[in-house]
């Protein structure tokens, strides 16, 4: 029996997310700038918005899910690796415009810091790729093994972490340039520039 693919991969071009230096690379703003109006936890930093972190650095932000999820999370990019759509997916049914992207996996540790609770909340991490289009994971439907992500569970109270793998299928002809936290709550994505 062969697995379901469900393919998210709507691109959204990003309007004043590139940079005129033809790199993608985003100079930061001094300071944080986030909207939301809460208690930042003690001991916590939030990340200033539009900077560039390399891998491994962690970023804390605002993340406002709705009206009834609002804390601090806290997201480091360990790992992003590309794959190879016609090996990895081999069990799956796709379109040929999906066969022929390239797709990238991105090990990813989210933490919430508080205060409040971000039950089944979707990660808030984004492909940006060499098009200047920011885009979602792509959500998969059956078993992947090799790369096991989906939301936050489903109890997420401040203090949890959890390990996520994210996938992001690439366009043919398109690399992945960055990967990218962005919330409502941050005015500039904070992004981890993809390796060479």
């Amino acid at each position: 029996m062969r697995a379901c693919f469900a393919l998210g991969l709507t691109l959204v071009l990003a309007s004043g997310c590139a940079s005129s230096t033809g790199g993608g690379a985003e100079e930061p703003i001094a300071a944080p700038s986030q909207s939301a109006q809460i208690d930042v936890p003690d001991g916590v930093d939030l990340t200033g918005a539009g900077a560039r972190l390399a891998i491994g650095e962690r970023a804390s932000a605002i993340y406002t899910v709705d009206d009834q999820r609002t804390s601090v999370i806290s997201v480091t990019v360990d790992k992003i690796v590309s794959g190879s759509t016609k090996r990895d997916f081999k069990d799956f049914s796709l379109t040929a415009k999906s066969r022929a992207s390239t797709p990238y996996y991105v090990d990813a540790v989210v933490r919430n810091d508080g205060p409040g609770a971000l039950d089944k909340a979707r990660v808030p991490v984004f492909g940006y790729d060499s098009s200047m289009a920011y885009f979602p994971p792509s959500d998969l439907i059956g078993r992947f093994d090799r790369c096991v992500g989906g939301p936050l569970p489903a109890t997420f109270e401040a203090g949890d972490t959890v390990k996520r793998c994210l996938v992001f299928l690439v366009p043919a002809g398109e690399t992945l340039s960055a990967v990218q936290l962005r919330t409502e709550d941050v005015n500039a994505p904070i992004s981890w520039p993809a390796p060479d």
